[in-house]
């Protein structure tokens, strides 16, 4: 199964008149980058959200942050008048400075000042608790979060395996110029030694012509290129349905279709297998994009 590096995920809950709210973002990367931001008072939480996240997420970067704010009454011994104080002083302090300035201080705006809604100290029964209970809407958020990673990751899916039909279609216009081409190249060396050799009324070695075709055939030859693009093929499609992240299988099987892309290119001097090299190439790019968002 294959999921998007990119989702969003979030959950709540309420403890002893706090409401507690965790929040995932995920997006691309090369490897696992999580990143926790909580409180300082809550920072005993980091390493259990961060273990959290590495069981749910194999790659991309992620951001978590946990916050809190009152959500009742009781909450209120929360407050540290003290500071509230302190802020007021200072922002009357600055404000006497400036001559005729006119202000006005909301005292709700001061609530998401550093250090006016710490928490008192948790005893370590509540750290307990308060830790089963994060813990809880942190699995919840990574739930949602994956389900939003499984959803994209059907989408890209779905277009990887119509790319995948796109170069079947090649290969099989492949297969049939590829002989073509021999007995084309066949035709006009035998025409054109014919036309050079027919004013001095000499002879054309056939066996000569036979090992001149028989190098080009074997310089031009790529069958073993087109049953590779095949083979690679199919393993993406099983890559795409297996329920192990296939994200880094399936970048190292587009850079070795695109090798094998560009060998036929090099290999042949026809305008269509040219033309095949080409378009093979560019889907592959496609995929290749789309593989950049898969964990």
């Amino acid at each position: 199964m294959l999921k998007s590096m990119t989702g969003y995920g979030t959950a709540s809950c309420e403890f002893e008149g706090v409401n507690y709210t965790v929040e995932i973002k995920s997006v691309n990367g090369r490897y696992l980058k999580p990143c926790v931001r909580t409180p300082e008072d809550l920072g005993f939480l980091d390493i259990e959200i961060e273990n959290l996240i590495k069981k749910y997420i194999t790659r991309g970067t992620v951001s978590c942050s946990l916050r809190y704010k009152l959500a009742s009454e009781q909450a209120s011994a929360y407050v540290n008048a003290a500071a509230v104080e302190g802020y007021l002083t200072k922002l009357r302090d600055a404000a006497s400075r400036v001559e005729g300035i006119k202000y006005r201080i909301e005292l709700a705006k001061l609530l998401d000042a550093p250090g006016v809604t710490d928490s008192e100290e948790l005893t370590e029964d509540k750290a307990k608790i308060l830790l089963q209970k994060i813990s809880e809407i942190t699995v919840s958020a990574l739930e949602n979060l994956t389900a939003m990673r499984i959803a994209e990751g059907k989408t890209v899916k779905a277009d990887i395996i119509s790319r995948c039909g796109e170069i079947s279609d090649i290969t099989k216009r492949l297969y049939e110029r590829a002989p073509k081409v021999i007995d084309e190249y066949h035709t006009r060396l035998e025409k054109r030694v014919n036309e050079m050799i027919k004013g001095a009324k000499l002879e054309l070695d056939q066996q000569t012509l036979v090992r001149e075709i028989a190098v080009f055939a074997d310089r031009a030859d790529i069958s073993e290129e087109i049953s590779r693009l095949e083979s690679h093929i199919e393993q993406i499609k099983e890559t795409c349905s297996e329920d192990e992240p296939g994200g880094r299988k399936l970048d190292f099987i587009c850079q070795e279709l695109f090798r094998e892309s560009n060998t036929i290119g090099s290999k042949s001097n026809d305008p269509e297998i040219s033309k095949c090299s080409v378009e093979l190439k560019c889907i592959v790019e496609k995929i290749k994009e789309q593989v950049q968002n898969v964990e």
